[in-house]
């Protein structure tokens, strides 16, 4: 008789998966608490068969929407060629189903036959490197990536109606302490928290980039900051960073131009970025998950992903927008189960420029609506070159405080810097409880 642990691992199990993954496809379309335990539980790449997988995907993407999930809506899901054999699958899957008492029971087995699965697979990876003779460095990636990521505990946190009460009571008096982004007005109805999932969206070139960057050199002077990048590389980023903290044109050190004074007085800056904890990643092809590894192995308070929609995922998709759902739903996890706070930046379509965005925007960007907790937009009002330096800042979403509201900021391209027309003074910022290290 084989162990527990040979089970779904090594492809000669493959009776074992398709028989479980079969019967749970079969539970969730025959009882809805099934259904909803399924989805709130269990991962796509928990499923090691394609055509489940698949079907469970599509399930997935439509309670994104908050559409009803039967077989007939699956189905239309699937291209002209498919249906014939989703919905002959979908017929199996429902008439082998005798009873649904078990479906918890069978929800937790896939789990682990899944994390089991995921820890063979990544310990192959690591006995290659080993005997390919690899650098040390990324034997021991791969060794945290494993550590990180393959999570055999089901960990929920439960508290009771008396354990909630005397948690508050003894919280009062203790002032909340949120992450400062570096622009007063916006510190002052906006309160971003430990784990909390906040995205800055706008249209191309309305300075997102600039923005996050802004705040992650900010909070990287108390905080562990991770700043994912998918599009620009590291020394871009950096000549845009220090451009604003040494007031120093952004265009010639684009253009290498800079005189000596100015190079003098980047230089004088070297105990400053000696002292804030900044660590920038070109991220091009990273996933969630590889994400999520990082930022644990680094111990980051804080991470910047620039930007959401280049994230990889693992399983391919068929357009943006379920990209952008299976993304944003495993952000919101990330954030909730580590604690991390996660600020990802959104593209939003070019169409109406001149539109201001709202929450309508966003309805092509998957779930981020529903899944984050703060959203703010970056909106110019006047696309004349005169004017394009003036911004709102739009708060369209905020879980602690007022929505609807924005703030009107400039934007010195000279200097990277987005600052108030007149820059409140630092005495401003003593009402404002901060993270402490």
């Amino acid at each position: 008789m084989k162990s527990e642990l040979t089970i779904g691992i090594n492809g000669n199990d493959f009776f074992v998966d398709n028989q479980l993954e079969k019967t749970i496809i079969g539970e969730m379309l025959v009882d809805s608490k099934a259904m909803r335990a399924a989805l709130d539980e269990l991962k796509i790449n928990d499923f090691s068969i394609l055509q489940y997988r698949r079907v469970f995907e599509t399930c997935v993407i439509l309670d994104s929407r908050g559409k009803a999930i039967d077989p007939l809506v699956i189905v239309g899901e699937f291209s002209t060629d498919e249906k014939s054999d989703i919905k002959n699958l979908l017929y199996v899957c429902v008439s082998e189903t005798v009873t649904t008492v078990a479906y918890a029971e069978h929800i937790a087995m896939l789990k682990k036959i899944s994390a089991r699965r995921r820890a063979y697979q990544k310990l192959l990876t690591i006995g290659d490197a080993i005997e390919s003779d690899s650098d040390g460095a990324d034997i021991q990636s791969l060794v945290d990536d494993l550590a990180v990521s393959v999570d055999f505990s089901d960990k929920k946190t439960e508290v009771n109606s008396f354990d909630g009460f005397n948690r508050f009571i003894e919280s009062i008096g203790q002032k909340k302490e949120y992450f400062r982004t570096g622009l007063v007005a916006l510190d002052k109805q906006v309160k971003i928290g430990k784990g909390h999932y906040f995205v800055i969206g706008a249209r191309p070139s309305q300075g997102k980039t600039a923005l996050s960057l802004q705040m992650a050199v900010n909070m990287a002077e108390q905080h562990k900051v991770l700043y994912f990048s998918f599009e620009t590389s590291a020394s871009r980023l950096y000549d845009r960073v220090i451009a604003r903290t040494a007031n120093v044109d952004y265009g010639r050190i684009v253009n290498g131009e800079l005189r000596e004074t100015e190079i003098e007085k980047i230089k004088n800056l070297e105990p400053y970025f000696k002292h804030i904890n900044l660590l920038t990643i070109e991220a091009a092809g990273m996933t969630v998950e590889q994400i999520k590894a990082t930022a644990v192995k680094h111990h980051a308070d804080v991470i910047f992903i620039d930007y959401l929609g280049l994230v990889s995922t693992a399983t391919p998709v068929n357009n943006s927008y379920e990209r952008t759902t299976l993304i944003s739903m495993a952000l919101h996890n990330m954030a909730q189960k580590t604690g991390i706070t996660i600020i990802a930046l959104c593209q939003l379509s070019r169409q109406a420029n001149k539109t201001e965005p709202d929450m309508t925007a966003l309805r092509d960007s998957g779930q981020i609506e529903q899944d984050a907790d703060e959203i703010l937009f970056i909106h110019t009002p006047d696309e004349e070159p005169e004017k394009r330096h003036e911004k709102k800042l739009i708060i369209a979403k905020n879980k602690d405080g007022e929505c609807g509201t924005f703030i009107a900021v400039e934007f010195v391209g000279k200097y990277q810097r987005f600052q108030k027309p007149f820059e409140a003074s630092e005495q401003e910022y003593t009402d404002i409880p901060f993270m402490e290290d």
